[in-house]
């Protein structure tokens, strides 16, 4: 497979067909760094029914995935991948869960490529061992 690595703003997808930006979000609906400041900045309902979802006895559980249609032809895909959050001083495993994104993934938005995207924003260090992990 080829990547093909574009520069340029990460919240206005360059496509001419419908776009889905995937965020990996924590299961406790604790929203606040990272790439999801850029996301708020331009767009306010992914924040808010993210954190809705969190207000009420029913919340989301990891793999579950939000879809909130941003524009005619952009939505962004609120993946509850991520078990809790870590400080960046703590020794602690990273809270990514790759069952999740499994799961998450059934929904075919996460490619291989999606996957060494999320690795790269969650500082995870890219093997081909993860590969294997997420495709078992």
């Amino acid at each position: 497979m080829k990547i093909n690595y574009l520069i340029g703003d990460a919240t206005n997808p360059n496509a001419d067909r419908s776009k889905i930006i995937v965020l990996i979000c924590n299961d406790i609906g604790k929203w606040g760094k990272g790439f999801v400041l850029a996301i708020s900045k331009r767009w306010k309902s992914p924040e808010k029914i993210y954190k809705e979802a969190f207000s009420g006895s029913n919340k989301p559980s990891l793999g579950e995935v939000q879809f909130i249609p941003v524009e005619p032809d952009i939505y962004i895909a609120n993946l509850i991948g991520k078990k809790g959050i870590r400080s960046p001083k703590s020794n602690s495993p990273a809270p990514i869960r790759y069952d999740a994104h499994r799961s998450g993934s059934n929904c075919r938005i996460c490619t291989h490529a999606m996957h060494q995207f999320i690795c790269l924003a969650l500082g995870v260090v890219w093997r081909e061992e993860i590969v294997k992990k997420l495709n078992q």
